[in-house]
């Protein structure tokens, strides 16, 4: 199952300052969710949490770096599509 390592941002393109609260944001209103890939090489997904669930690149999982991918990296993510539904861990 390939990866695509993105940053996530809220609707306002603020930064979650913690996987629970990424993961609180998803579960409350995924269309409020975005991810954007952060690496140079390989599959790209820009879009939102919702956007993911229904056209998101099949069989992929979003590697979340957080709270900023190029500056502080203090916590990892996964979000997947599991039978129908979006799994954020």
């Amino acid at each position: 199952m390939p990866f695509i390592e993105v940053r996530a941002t809220d609707y306002r393109g603020g930064l979650f300052a913690s996987k629970a609260a990424m993961k609180r944001a998803i579960a409350a209103d995924p269309s409020q969710v975005r991810f954007t890939s952060v690496a140079s090489l390989g599959p790209a997904w820009a879009g939102s949490a919702a956007e993911f669930l229904t056209d998101g690149p099949a069989n992929t999982k979003l590697t979340v770096v957080g709270p900023d991918p190029y500056t502080d990296r203090k916590w990892y993510g996964t979000v997947e599509v599991k039978n129908g539904q979006l799994k954020a861990s």
